[in-house]
């Protein structure tokens, strides 16, 4: 068995990911695979990859598969002891992986850790957070998760330089235990995008191992890997948004919460519409679609019960 197997997929990531490639090849961790789903990228994605990195193995796919179940697909090729998940924009310094794996065998209690992620600019980005609550969607709705003050309550709570056990990362770079996967498998398929590692990572907890930030490990995003994903607008991605909130809503805290979430939601969008209706039409007429958009998403996953039929 190798001792890690690095999985990334991919949907039309070509901009950025020849320089995820470079580093990569550029690790001092020599036994480690390279395991790529693309998901029906309509761009040079796969040509790239093939051509930069031909030892990789290449599943392309002929529609989206989502997030969770792409994932899922890799692991069933996976021989590494380690299993990596990796955004396609993402560029390792060249030790990354040989430092993530002494990590992971140092604290033997962690299932899952992550990274400090960085833009190009070097300014940190979100890399632990709170398990997501009602209190959470309620500053998240009031424009109030970004501030100093209220956003720590959404945020981790803990010195970002410094090593904490957390209750869930977002993705980006992380490393899990292929034992533990095991017993609790990789993603719920039904989390066709969003929220999948935040489900995850309580099922970690609940298998009694813990989910770890080490900032000595630093990772550069170069960009927005799923720009590409972006066919049908913001409109589509704000209801994958929120069909994903009310699986992982329901599937936790149960139904009656999920419908809490909701009409908490399409409530406030119905103040900012009224607020909004004169003074700024194009806010107002944006909050009136995202009332629709959390009627509808009710309705396709029936109150996050189940999953709409892929692909989406």
């Amino acid at each position: 068995m190798i001792t890690a197997s690095v999985f990334i997929v991919t949907q039309n990531s070509a901009p950025y990911l020849r320089a995820c490639l470079e580093s990569l090849r550029a690790q001092s961790l020599g036994d480690f695979e390279l395991i790529v789903v693309d998901n029906a990228s309509s761009d040079n994605t796969v040509d790239l990859i093939r051509h930069a990195y031909p030892e990789a193995q290449v599943l392309a796919n002929n529609y989206n598969l989502g997030f969770a179940n792409a994932h899922n697909l890799a692991l069933t090729l996976a021989r590494g002891r380690y299993v990596i998940l990796l955004d396609p924009s993402a560029a390792l310094p060249p030790d990354l992986l040989q430092s993530a794996v002494k990590s992971m065998e140092k604290v033997l209690d962690a299932g899952i850790g992550g990274a400090l992620l960085q833009d190009r600019h070097g300014q940190t980005l979100l890399s632990a957070q709170l398990f997501p609550s009602l209190f959470n969607e309620i500053l998240a709705l009031a424009d109030l998760s970004a501030s100093h003050f209220w956003g720590r309550f959404v945020r981790f709570g803990a010195n970002p330089a410094e090593a904490a056990a957390v209750d869930c990362l977002p993705c980006g770079f992380t490393i899990l235990r292929r034992s533990l996967l095991t017993e609790i498998r990789l993603f719920d398929s039904r989390f066709f995008m969003y929220y999948g590692m935040v489900d995850l990572c309580r099922r970690i907890h609940d298998a009694d191992f813990k989910v770890y930030y080490w900032p000595d490990l630093q990772v550069t995003l170069l960009g927005d890997a799923r720009a590409g994903t972006r066919v049908d607008g913001d409109k589509l991605l704000a209801l994958w948004r929120m069909r994903s909130q009310l699986l992982y809503y329901q599937k936790w805290h149960g139904v009656l919460y999920a419908q809490l979430v909701k009409a908490l939601a399409q409530n406030c969008y119905r103040f900012k519409a009224w607020r909004n209706g004169r003074r700024a039409p194009n806010a107002a007429a944006e909050a009136r679609l995202m009332v629709q958009l959390w009627r509808q998403a009710w309705q396709e996953t029936k109150g996050g019960l189940i999953s709409p039929p892929q692909p989406w």
